[in-house]
């Protein structure tokens, strides 16, 4: 058996923010009859500051219950565990053993013989089945409510931690995570924290 461990840090969770928002311009000529169609074709209207990103994960959504879901822009604890613990079921019909983490991450046991390539492509056809996007936007909106920017207020908690110098702005932290070459230590577990809640809602950073 072979383990992974997958973590989604920051450079992820903006990754995902990014890639979504590029699917969703123009997306409100598409838009359907209210927060409850279901119709084919048919997509609601989203008005949160989270609105372009619900549109677009309903709009490349694969199952009902990914539309039931995203439509009322609302993403409860329980429908992310439903989805999550789908994902899990899905993966076990191929012998893969996952572990639900922090955040949207997991643990994984795979088959000894299986390459990473065969367990990436199992691993997306089971979210697509599942989980698609929805695990993912809901840590996001948790950790960033209001969908303020992301590079300011990772700034802003590296700066609160010290892990950041002073005057490091948020066009710096921009350019350095488009170049993947950062003036800090990435491993460095306040980074961590700040991936994982920069707001620091949870209380957890100094």
């Amino acid at each position: 058996m072979r383990s992974r461990h997958l973590h989604r840090t920051v450079l992820i969770l903006v990754a995902l923010v990014f890639s979504i928002a590029g699917c969703s311009s123009g997306g409100n000529d598409v838009q359907g009859g209210g927060p409850g169609s279901q119709q084919k074709g048919d997509v609601p209207t989203f008005h949160g500051p989270w609105a372009d990103y619900f549109r677009s994960a309903y709009t490349t959504a694969t199952t009902e219950l990914q539309r039931k879901i995203l439509s009322d822009e609302k993403i409860t604890d329980q429908e992310n565990h439903e989805v999550r613990t789908e994902f899990v079921s899905c993966m076990a019909a191929f012998d893969i053993q996952i572990e639900l983490q922090e955040s949207d991450s997991i643990k994984s046991t795979s088959p000894a013989g299986m390459t990473d390539a065969k367990y990436d492509e199992l691993s997306k056809n089971c979210r697509a089945e599942t989980s698609g996007q929805i695990s993912s936007l809901y840590f996001q909106i948790n950790r960033n409510p209001e969908n303020k920017d992301e590079f300011a207020i990772m700034v802003e908690c590296l700066s609160r931690s010290g892990l950041a110098e002073r005057g490091y702005s948020a066009k710096d932290y921009e350019a350095a995570f488009g170049e993947q070459n950062f003036p800090f230590d990435v491993g460095d577990p306040r980074f961590r924290a700040c991936s994982l809640d920069p707001l620091n809602r949870e209380g957890t950073i100094p």
